[in-house]
């Protein structure tokens, strides 16, 4: 899976890890949600390192890209290269269906689109 895909993904795992399951599958479900949130923490970190980086300017100190200013086209084009290396994390030992059934079983519901956004974090 690509960081991209952990990047794009941290809105839906947040909302997964608000949602009533049972205890044992909402257990699996926490463990690995620190995971990729600690992934997303690390892209994010770096985009904002990206940005000081381009504009001159530290940690703790505003910083923005003009949307036609050759920053931030090299903004663009650094951070979607680093979206689309291979994360180092493993998929979950999870089973999707069974994370859906106990969905299903609580009377949680994602969108379609959620859901393609959480099948690569599975094996199955």
């Amino acid at each position: 899976m690509k960081l991209l895909q952990v990047y794009g993904a941290n809105s839906v795992w947040g909302k997964l890890a608000g949602m009533r399951l049972s205890p044992k599958m909402a257990y699996d479900v926490l463990k690995f949600a620190k995971l990729v949130f600690a992934e997303y923490d690390i892209i994010e970190k770096t985009r904002v390192a990206l940005i000081h980086e381009l504009t001159d300017t530290v940690e703790g100190e505003a910083a923005s890209l003009a949307p036609e200013s050759p920053e931030f086209k090299a903004y663009v084009e650094r951070f979607s290269s680093m979206l689309d290396v291979e994360s180092d994390l493993k998929p979950s030992v999870l089973k999707f269906d069974a994370l859906i059934a106990d969905l299903d079983t609580h009377g949680n519901s994602l969108t379609l689109q959620e859901l393609g956004a959480l099948e690569p974090f599975f094996t199955e």
